[in-house]
């Protein structure tokens, strides 16, 4: 299996979205399509989408159901990262699903 094309990142205002880590611009780098970005803050979420050639949502759940990623980086809250993870390998799209933080 080759590396997945179309990608998505929830949470994106944990620091490592775009800075340090920078695992937006990374994917991006690789030639990956950033199909979608979700967070809470609609500002946010809106500055990674245009930083990064995206689509902004502030619910992540819509945004897996509308751009059918293939592969999702769960950023984010710690104590939230069980759910997200939960509902990410529930997808039928996502074949791959990285928890930034332990779950």
């Amino acid at each position: 299996m080759g590396m997945p094309k179309r990608v998505a990142a929830i949470d994106v205002s944990h620091w490592h979205s775009a800075y340090d880590a920078a695992y937006l611009r990374i994917l991006r780098d690789l030639g990956c399509d950033i199909v979608g970005v979700s967070d809470r803050d609609e500002r946010i979420a809106r500055d990674r989408a245009e930083r990064f050639g995206s689509a902004p949502f502030t619910d992540y759940r819509r945004m897996i159901e509308a751009r059918r990623p293939e592969f999702v980086i769960a950023l984010g809250r710690h104590c939230e990262m069980p759910e997200t993870f939960l509902m990410g390998s529930m997808s039928i799209t996502i074949q791959h699903i990285v928890s930034e933080s332990g779950c």
